[in-house]
């Protein structure tokens, strides 16, 4: 009839409006985001690009997973978002709220995490966020320590959905479970100050721009990578262990002569053996002249003299190496090769180069090889006293160099095929900073993930043509409903 047509009609256009009253509820003043994925950058990253954003407002946020109890643990909410903000977040609420001045002493809750939890202005409540880890984890050699931090706040505010309570990047007719602590002090909670995975920004103009403005204003730190001295020159490595395949062919890209350009690829192996005789846990590096001699072949390696008197190896001999790599079903998998002994190296000069280890998480700043903590199970009974002596003495210095093509074979992953960039001779501020530009100007942020979204448009998009399934959800729902009271 054509009355059922005209009200489903009108029961259709109610729950559009409700889906776009929601989807503007939790964006607030919000048209575009950035999200770091799996990746962190510099909090100082909204500050650089809001000069060019016209009237537009940007802010840093560190978005991280994690759970809320009341005090005495009798009420709890398993996943609620742990939002660090700084004081320019409130300004993207359609009604910034009126916070306490001393708020940055405690958090904010927005309602529904305070109804669940049973607080209100005044209560301790216990958070406790997942640490994000500098690389995947899922990436080889990547700590399985618990990441997590817990703390205790009191309650300064309790705020609306108009008040940007409701914030989520989820459209989901859940409300979040949203808690909102400052930024700096959540940075410290977890480990990494200055450090944000999420830009939003208010800005009207198109993406395209905003794209542009990211790529004039972004910098090496923000796909977190750096640019240090290195033994008589510059180096490129990157906090998360492997330089992204990108960012090696941007600094490959770079005008120099092929001959003074370094390539490493550093390994955490299991064990190396000579016949009968093993040494275990040990860093091996791959490596192009002049670290591996250029006219080595891909089965042969070098040996540090350590490691030759441990194995009472000689040139010639055959060494096996093994070695864990990412398996298909996240497993990690044991490999082995073998390398004939090219020659044996002193433990000084080039190879005796302890900057080679890669600040690999859980191990690189361990004091003891009993502080350990690789992505893969250690058997620490096989550790000798001299092998911590050895840690203790040359810490990450690797035992032993293998060609580069041999060590991208066995090692190279995903996440990349080289550990460290090295350019001999360039040294100083000035020549640091060209090198970077250098290799920002061959580099596309979104390249390594980084990219604006227009999440307004998206939402609003949505809420008109895109919410078939959600509405069809909803009246099946209500129909399930009925006919469980009529069967009551």
């Amino acid at each position: 009839r054509s009355s059922d047509l005209v009200g489903a009609l009108a029961v259709g256009d109610c729950v559009r409006e409700s889906l776009r009253e929601m989807g503007l509820a939790r964006l607030g003043k919000i048209d575009f985001v950035m999200p770091g994925k799996d990746r962190l950058f510099r909090e100082a990253l909204a500050d650089d690009v809001r000069p060019g954003l016209s009237n537009g407002l940007a802010a840093a946020v560190l978005y991280l997973p994690g759970t809320a109890a009341n005090s005495d643990g009798s009420q709890r909410a398993n996943h609620a978002q742990i939002l660090g903000v700084e004081e320019r977040f409130w300004t993207l609420a359609q009604s910034p709220p009126k916070l306490p001045g001393d708020w940055t002493n405690g958090l904010v809750l927005n309602e529904p995490l305070a109804r669940q939890l049973g607080v209100t202005t005044g209560d301790t409540i216990v958070l406790r966020v997942q640490k994000p880890s500098l690389l995947s984890l899922e990436a080889p050699i990547s700590p399985q320590e618990d990441l997590a931090s817990g703390f205790r706040l009191p309650v300064k505010a309790i705020v609306s959905d108009e008040e940007l309570g409701r914030f989520s990047l989820q459209a989901n007719q859940m409300p979040p479970l949203n808690a909102f602590v400052p930024l700096h002090f959540l940075q410290g909670k977890v480990g990494l100050p200055g450090k944000a995975n999420l830009l939003v920004l208010s800005f009207g103009e198109s993406t395209a721009k905003l794209n542009g403005l990211l790529g004039q204003n972004w910098r090496l730190a923000d796909a977190q990578c750096e640019l240090r001295p290195s033994p008589g020159g510059l180096e490129l490595r990157s906090e998360r262990v492997f330089l992204d395949a990108p960012i090696a062919r941007a600094a490959l890209d770079r005008p120099t002569p092929a001959a003074s350009v370094e390539l490493i690829l550093t390994y955490f192996v299991n064990e190396l053996r000579d016949s009968a005789n093993t040494t275990p846990y040990s860093m091996v590096t791959a490596a192009t002249a002049p670290l591996v001699p250029a006219q080595m072949r891909d089965d042969q390696i070098l040996i540090n003299q350590w490691l030759a008197d441990d194995l009472q190896a000689k040139p010639g001999d055959e060494v096996e190496l093994t070695y864990f790599i990412p398996g298909t079903t996240k497993r990690m998998e044991e490999k082995r090769d073998l390398f004939h002994v090219y020659a044996v190296v002193p433990m000084e000069g080039l190879t005796a180069d302890r900057s080679l280890l890669p600040d690999f998480p859980g191990i690189a700043k361990a004091e003891s090889t009993a502080n350990w903590d690789a992505g893969f199970p250690i058997d620490f009974a096989k550790i000798r006293p001299k092998d911590e002596q050895y840690w203790k003495d040359y810490r990450g210095t690797p035992k032993a160099f293998v060609t580069l093509k041999a060590g991208q074979r066995m090692w190279g992953n995903r996440f990349g095929e080289l550990t460290a960039i090295r350019w001999p001779g360039e040294t100083g501020g000035a020549s640091m900073a060209a090198v970077e530009q250098q290799i920002l100007k061959n580099l596309n942020p979104a390249s390594v993930g980084l990219s604006f979204l227009p999440v307004r448009e998206q939402a609003l998009a949505a809420a008109a043509t895109g919410q078939a399934e959600e509405f069809g959800g909803l009246f099946l729902s209500f129909s399930f409903f009925l006919i469980a009271a009529a069967l009551i």
